[in-house]
């Protein structure tokens, strides 16, 4: 990796950081992890913020060689092999040392230890090499055609796997980083053309609030539809946004990654663009489809050693890793439709609620639609929907058309309108939460139910 950005030209929230003040903050970082003992095979807790002191731990874990440890909100950190952790407080950067855990130590070429978004399941922490880091960076960057001249704009959280690689990446291009620390879209697109950005990341819940903005100032989507690319990914990207954005030419490159894989793996971009997919694999990351189950399996620098822990599950003996994801091929691209266990059985009837997401947002005028499973007061599983409705809109015509569309089965019984939906702090969508939404409100109008009130079918 170039050395040339060892500190990387740094916005935050519109307002240049002084190189000179970075360079300092990074000296000073660096001076105080090692003398706590930063080196390789130990960890440094990264701060949660996004600005100066993340750059510096990174910057710092790079020069002495200690893993960065980046931290979750899900996940503990007690036991870990962390020397110090850095904090970012009104007088800069700051370091404290710790006690190192003793649940044993990091591989030594690791270079940053990532927890895995708890989406899902409990945070683990995936351990990931310096090379492989590195080959993710250049892969990713040649494939966005990411140079010097680019303006970054990143509304996402560098103590994520896909923030820090868009953090690796302007480290070695040399391109300009535009990190924001507030979710706030009307924001995002007022700063696009002022400020010359050329590159935006985001998670399918920003573009999302983005389309809902453009549809209402439509005199901002020429500076929108502008950028040289509009990156996506985190989770599966509905098809109602990914349309709603093509219907006036500002095409979405999707792509595909988890923490496990570096993270990145197969993307869209501009002169490589296949709709519906989630584009080519990178070259060097090999992709193949079980055929069983249809679960893509990865293999590649990028992928990580294995999760920290005792006996830790790992990629298998011959190098592939399983996602747990299915997905399939549509041409030379690759079309991901989500997790393999992210199934429920209605009266035995297996469904993938994803599929019907989608069929209900794209039927009815309702913002995004999430489906889950909930234990009703007899125990019986039954399906409930959590609808976005951000003005407080009617939901007669969208129950109108579930019934129309769906057989009984199949149909909501219970839907909960919400002004937003409940993310993660790295912006996947929280399923957790949705599904303590939908059980909560069953236990609220079962009473009701039981006279024959609304049960959304």
């Amino acid at each position: 990796m170039s050395d040339r950005s060892s500190t990387v030209r740094l916005v935050v929230d519109g307002e240049a950081v002084d190189p000179l003040v970075l360079r300092r903050a990074v000296a000073d970082v660096t001076r105080a992890a090692a003398g706590a003992g930063a080196g390789p095979g130990l960890g440094v807790l990264a701060p949660t913020t996004n600005g100066i002191a993340f750059v510096a731990a990174a910057e710092a874990c790079r020069r002495t060689g200690a893993a960065l440890i980046l931290r979750s909100p899900y996940a503990r950190t007690a036991g870990l092999p962390a020397v110090c952790e850095v904090g970012d407080g009104p007088a800069g950067p700051w370091v404290t040392p710790l006690p190192i855990g003793a649940d044993g130590r990091f591989p030594a070429d690791t270079a940053v230890a990532c927890f895995t978004s708890g989406s899902t399941g409990d945070p683990r922490l995936a351990l990931l090499g310096a090379e492989g880091q590195d080959y993710q960076y250049r892969a990713t960057a040649e494939r966005m055609g990411t140079d010097d001249t680019d303006r970054l704009c990143l509304p996402l959280p560098l103590a994520h796997a896909y923030g820090f690689s868009v953090l690796g990446m302007a480290r070695l291009t040399g391109a300009q980083l535009w990190v924001e620390t507030r979710n706030d879209a009307l924001a995002i697109l007022d700063r696009l053309a002022p400020d010359g950005i050329t590159t935006l990341d985001g998670v399918p819940g920003l573009y999302a609030a983005l389309l809902a903005r453009l549809e209402r100032f439509p005199e901002k989507r020429r500076a929108f539809a502008a950028l040289r690319f509009r990156g996506c990914g985190g989770e599966v990207l509905p098809a109602w946004i990914e349309e709603g954005f093509a219907r006036w030419g500002a095409v979405l490159h999707n792509g595909y990654g988890l923490t496990e894989a570096g993270p990145n793996v197969a993307l869209n971009a501009p002169g490589h663009f296949h709709p519906g997919t989630v584009g080519l694999p990178l070259p060097g990351t090999e992709v193949t489809i079980e055929a069983s189950r249809g679960e893509l399996l990865v293999r590649g620098p990028g992928v990580m050693s294995g999760y920290f822990g005792a006996d830790p599950p790992r990629p298998r003996s011959d190098g592939w890793l399983a996602t747990g994801d299915q997905a399939e091929w549509r041409g030379p691209a690759l079309r991901v439709m989500g997790r393999l266990e992210h199934r429920v059985t209605i009266q035995g009837e297996t469904i993938i609620p994803a599929d019907l997401e989608a069929l209900m947002s794209d039927r009815c005028s309702v913002g995004r639609v999430v489906v889950d499973a909930f234990a009703d007061r007899r125990g019986a599983t039954r399906l409930g929907a959590v609808v976005v409705t951000p003005d407080g809109g009617d939901l007669a015509p969208w129950r109108a058309a579930v019934r129309d569309l769906l057989p009984p089965a199949l149909r909501p019984r219970v839907v909960v309108p919400v002004g937003t939906l409940p993310y993660l702090a790295n912006g996947k969508l929280d399923r957790g939460a949705v599904r303590a939404l939908l059980t909560e409100h069953a236990a609220k109008t079962s009473r009701s139910m039981a006279r024959g009130g609304h049960h959304g079918d």
